[in-house]
């Protein structure tokens, strides 16, 4: 994926990097993009440290992760919810207010949140996960909506100007 953005010259820099020591200069980017990534990452401290530490102020962090409602959701008690979490790496599944507070520890604000895949999504979505697994053809998932609460969230934050 890296050649491929490379080779696209649409991207000023395309760098592969430990999103912990991340070879960039401080206050140097104006937006970090996360699609379902920061709730695999053990160390999160550091990471967001270091996400914040490049940021120019009033930068921005967008980031997409699923959220503490996955496992009630996949619908198939405690323990399966457990061992998937576990399978999938999931080490950082919290509502928005957590969000907020982690955040805001590393220099970071919410501006804007929504939460997205509701409980009929997450087991479709679910559904279509194991027939994959088995084989199985199953029909396109056309799509998600915007959910009061759901098992998504995409936040985005901005660096506080100093």
């Amino acid at each position: 994926m890296v050649k491929k953005a490379k080779k696209s010259r649409m991207y000023k820099k395309v760098l592969l990097a430990d999103a912990g020591k991340i070879p960039l200069d401080d206050g140097v980017v104006d937006l970090v993009f996360s699609n379902s990534v920061l709730e695999h990452i053990k160390e999160i401290d550091k990471v967001l440290s270091e996400i914040n530490r490049v940021l120019k102020p009033g930068g921005r962090l967008v980031f997409t992760v699923p959220s503490n409602k996955l496992g009630e959701y996949l619908g198939w008690g405690r323990l399966y919810a457990f061992i998937f979490n576990k399978k999938y790496n999931h080490y950082h599944l919290y509502d928005l207010p957590r969000w907020k507070k982690i955040l805001g520890g590393h220099g970071l604000k919410i501006v804007k949140s929504k939460s997205y895949l509701s409980k009929e999504d997450v087991r479709h979505w679910h559904k279509l996960l194991w027939q994959q697994k088995l084989g199985l053809k199953s029909k396109n998932f056309t799509g998600y909506e915007p959910v009061r609460l759901g098992a998504g969230l995409a936040v985005v934050a901005r660096k506080k100007i100093v």
